[in-house]
């Protein structure tokens, strides 16, 4: 599994992947066979201000500790899904982050639109991944949550998302 290097990212975390590893169920998670690569997200502020929401605001000791992304290949129970291609196939990207406090809405309850927003930063990344350099943008979005979500927590998020069309 290729690993990016931890010094060219700039999160709170320095080694974001080791602080996944020391928790079992999140090792679990990244010994998946399926795994063809863990990137750490770059959160380097750029000189045009693009992107602070995520750089910045969401990158500190009670916000967003630490985030990794990884890119798997789906298991297939059928053939090619609507939008894909054989060359370029469809691949599932999934994160996990440690969020603090400082996401709040109730005490202990992450904001919904603090995870919409992590969740539209997911769905991009694979969306763009699909895309080349022809871009993606999201036009709509609607989510249901089964239960809060906690800070002080660890978050894995898997999106389900339909072909890029």
């Amino acid at each position: 599994m290729p690993i990016q290097p931890s010094s060219s990212h700039a999160q709170y975390t320095s080694d974001p992947i080791t602080h996944f590893k020391n928790t079992p169920w999140c090792a679990k998670l990244l010994s998946n066979k399926s795994i063809i690569h863990v990137a750490i997200p770059d959160r380097r502020p750029k000189l045009n201000s693009e992107y602070t929401l995520v750089k910045e605001t969401l990158n500190s000791k009670s916000t967003v500790r630490a985030c990794i992304t990884s890119f798997c290949l789906p298991k297939r129970t059928e053939g090619l899904r609507p939008g894909e291609e054989k060359k370029n196939p469809f691949i599932e990207i999934n994160t996990l982050l440690d969020l603090g406090s400082g996401i709040n809405s109730f005490a202990q309850t992450c904001h919904g639109g603090i995870m919409a927003t992590v969740l539209d930063e997911v769905m991009g990344t694979a969306a763009w991944q699909q895309s080349g350099d022809n871009g993606a943008y999201t036009i709509d979005m609607s989510l249901k949550f089964k239960k809060k979500p906690f800070s002080y927590s660890l978050v894995f998020i898997i999106p389900m998302t339909a072909a890029i069309i």
